[in-house]
């Protein structure tokens, strides 16, 4: 549909910005959170720190991008810190899920961790250690047959060769050893990809119910959190660090810094967004982009009614435009008035 606009992808999808140089350039506003939070995770040896925000505003986007300018050695934004090492993004976020066991979660860090060294090797046309692939091939098999138990599926990694390890099946291996076999990715990771460790995203934290979720972070506090070059983020809602400082302190204590809490982004910050993707998405780069599929008075309409949350800005534009594009599909934009705010 979008292509009848002159569009060569949806501008108003909802998808986050990934860890890479083409999204970093999509990134609007956030600058002094951005260097804050940079200034909160600088650390020699690793990290545990707290991204809350409401539903939709754009947490992930935000912690994916902080985490691409902290893996580079020049900063990517005028004025923004840089961290004292580089660090491997985090390209598989972790989905927190009610009833989780430690246990389960180390096995989804190991399989984010190698993901993220999968997708950083092809980011930047590296070889995939060696050293890792007897380990991505464990994890490969453990996915069809535990991992819909776990919360996983096929897609964050994937190997063919057979495994040499002294365990097979996941009822085999111990928490202890899950982090140790943690550790060998962060060694490897610094011996092949010469980065001071990875960084590892906890999401979803809302969901789950607070005894559940104070009793996961005090758990972590003697697995995860212990690891060496390991920057794990807990993305989730506004309070959780009052909330662990209160019913965790022991969590809290290791936390770096507080909680950065993102506010949303302001009606010109959302429309500066779109204004990047008219140019990024535009399929004639020859002509100037085609104008927006909304004019501009019906988009600023919609975030007033939105709470500032982006993400259902941008469905409620696309709902609209979707809506609008059945009825009408000569049509090239939608003025203010057409349908309902």
């Amino acid at each position: 549909m979008y292509k009848a606009f002159g569009f060569s992808d949806n501008i108003f999808n909802v998808r986050p910005l990934r860890p890479i140089q083409e999204d970093a350039k999509k990134f609007v506003g956030r600058r002094t959170d951005l260097n804050s939070f940079m200034v909160d995770i600088a650390s020699e040896d690793k990290a545990v720190a707290v991204v809350t925000g409401h539903r939709g505003i754009g947490k992930t986007s935000f912690v994916n991008i902080m985490e691409y300018a902290a893996s580079l050695e020049q900063p990517i934004f005028d004025g923004l810190s840089i961290h004292e090492s580089r660090i491997l993004p985090c390209f598989h976020k972790i989905q927190i899920e009610p009833g989780e066991t430690v246990k389960n979660l180390l096995f989804k860090a190991i399989s984010s961790l190698l993901f993220s060294v999968k997708e950083f090797c092809f980011e930047t046309q590296k070889l995939f250690p060696a050293d890792l692939e007897d380990l991505l091939s464990w994890v490969s098999e453990v996915v069809p047959t535990t991992g819909r138990a776990l919360g996983l599926t096929a897609g964050p990694v994937g190997g063919s060769r057979g495994t040499n390890r002294d365990y097979r099946s996941f009822a085999d291996i111990s928490s202890t050893t899950l982090c140790e076999e943690i550790k060998k990715i962060i060694g490897k990771i610094r011996e092949h990809l010469e980065m001071k460790g990875a960084f590892l995203n906890l999401n979803n934290l809302e969901i789950i119910e607070e005894e559940e979720f104070i009793g996961l972070m005090n758990q972590l506090r003697d697995y995860l959190f212990e690891i060496d070059g390991l920057w794990v983020i807990l993305i989730g809602y506004p309070g959780m660090y009052s909330t662990l400082a209160m019913k965790a302190a022991r969590v809290s204590e290791i936390i770096s810094g507080q909680e950065t809490f993102l506010a949303p982004l302001t009606e010109d910050e959302v429309l500066r967004i779109l204004e990047i993707r008219r140019k990024t998405y535009r399929m004639d780069p020859d002509h100037p982009p085609p104008p927006l599929p909304l004019e501009e008075n019906f988009i600023r309409a919609i975030y007033r009614n939105s709470d500032g949350e982006i993400r259902s800005v941008f469905k409620a534009c696309d709902d609209i435009a979707r809506a609008v594009f059945k009825e009408n599909p000569t049509i090239q934009g939608i003025k203010e008035g057409i349908g309902r705010v």
